[in-house]
């Protein structure tokens, strides 16, 4: 048995508690990337909608626009860099009452192996994604299109990353374990150490698995139809998106709030730059017999 002191940030009053083991993941690694991996062979059932011409295209506005994205994304770093100089580690389990009701029940949960499992699915969903949009035009040598899709899979994961950066720094929101009295007092001081114990709002798995899958989902749809290949990889890239979130909330490193709002800022971004990439008027560049070719579409 552990015993922890339990202390609110304006109290000195203590009580014991006792710690107990997390669950095992093995199972939901298994069949989560069991579930992954059908995502991927079935991809390669879609056909190309040639009923229209591909729907997106660059624009010279996407280089200024990827160039702020990395200059907003290096300044947020920078700025959670200074804020790191500047905390200083606690070894006090804060009061569960300063949380809101809401969120409360967050600050019970703990268990190291599914932040491990949330690392391991997230990579898959991030690299997945993109493979079964990309992998049939590359099957069919669509070269502009495989271009023009990882361009915009790109500036998604570095809008959506950028965005939880920046909030993160600006928040300094206490991770819920901050508030778990049930972690042996070596682990907490471990976890409480650095300033990432105070990087909970919002959470950036949950952004970028959300900013991915809707972007997969808005994408496929686009391109590929909407036909029932299609209907089962959205189904099932926004399935996991969310298992990514509920994982963030069992594991202890956030808070349903942090949750929601990343989920809420990754289908904002996962949605709009495909959106903002249809072919419409203005300038666009695309490939030819010819080289390449800028048109102005008016």
């Amino acid at each position: 048995m552990t015993v922890l002191t339990v202390r609110s940030k304006n109290s000195t009053e203590r009580s014991p508690v006792v710690y107990g083991k997390s669950n095992k993941t093995l199972f939901l690694k298994s069949v989560l990337t069991i579930h992954f991996l059908s995502i991927l062979a079935f991809s390669d059932t879609l056909p190309q909608n040639l009923s229209m011409e591909f729907p997106y295209r660059l624009s010279v506005h996407d280089v200024p626009i990827a160039l702020s994205g990395t200059l907003l994304l290096g300044s947020g770093a920078l700025l959670s860099h200074l804020h790191e100089k500047e905390y200083t580690p606690t070894e006090t389990v804060f009061d569960k009452t300063d949380i809101p009701p809401f969120d409360r029940p967050a600050s019970r949960m703990w268990r190291p192996s599914l932040d491990k499992t949330g690392d391991f699915v997230l990579g898959g969903l991030l690299l997945g994604a993109p493979a079964v949009l990309l992998c049939p035009a590359f099957r069919d040598h669509r070269w502009m299109d495989f271009l023009t899709m990882s361009c915009m899979y790109g500036e998604t994961m570095l809008f959506s990353l950028t965005a939880s950066r920046w909030s993160k720094a600006l928040a300094g929101r206490y991770r819920p374990y901050n508030y778990n009295s049930d972690i042996p007092p070596e682990t907490f001081r471990d976890i409480t150490g650095s300033d990432d114990a105070r990087r909970s709002f919002f959470s950036s798995h949950t952004a970028l698995a959300f900013g991915s899958s809707v972007f997969l989902s808005t994408v496929i749809a686009d391109v590929y139809g909407t036909g029932l290949p299609t209907r089962l990889i959205q189904a099932s890239s926004l399935t996991i998106a969310t298992g990514i979130g509920v994982s963030r909330i069992l594991a202890g490193e956030h808070f349903p709030t942090d949750v929601l709002a990343g989920a809420g800022v990754g289908t904002l971004i996962g949605y709009l730059v495909p959106r903002l990439h249809r072919s419409k008027t203005g300038t666009s560049i695309y490939f030819s017999g010819d080289g390449i070719v800028m048109t102005w579409k008016y």
